[in-house]
């Protein structure tokens, strides 16, 4: 989980970033979601250091995909809605288990509400 949770970190900072390098580096909500996905990345960045693993690399920059600047912001509802409910879901799955370290719940707990509620209300907005 630890590895799915910086890989989605990853991407929604990888997708942002090339909608910014399509429709500039100050649009909105894009320039802001996409700093706050790069403090996503260290804070789960600490949860592989604290237990002396491995951090995944960052996979290669996206190239620019967006036709639209609503066609961007309807992905990005998509993206974060998947993004609250999986960590909701992985949050149930390792509490249900007794398994979840308190550490990896701050985290998870701080990002699945990161994109429910700032994210995926910023990007809706866009998309209307």
């Amino acid at each position: 989980m630890l590895t799915w949770a910086i890989q989605d970190e990853y991407r929604a900072e990888a997708t942002y970033q090339s909608v910014l390098v399509t429709f500039g580096s100050d649009v909105t909500p894009f320039a802001n979601i996409k700093q706050a996905e790069t403090n996503h990345i260290g804070a789960a960045t600490q949860l592989f250091t604290n237990r002396d693993l491995t951090v995944p690399p960052k996979p290669p920059a996206l190239a620019p995909w967006a036709r639209s600047y609503a066609e961007a912001c309807e992905a990005g509802v998509a993206a974060e809605t998947l993004n609250w409910t999986t960590y909701s879901g992985h949050l149930k799955e390792l509490r249900t288990a007794g398994t979840l370290p308190s550490d990896v719940e701050t985290v998870f707990t701080s990002l699945m509400e990161a994109s429910r509620d700032k994210h995926l209300p910023a990007f809706t907005n866009c998309a209307k």
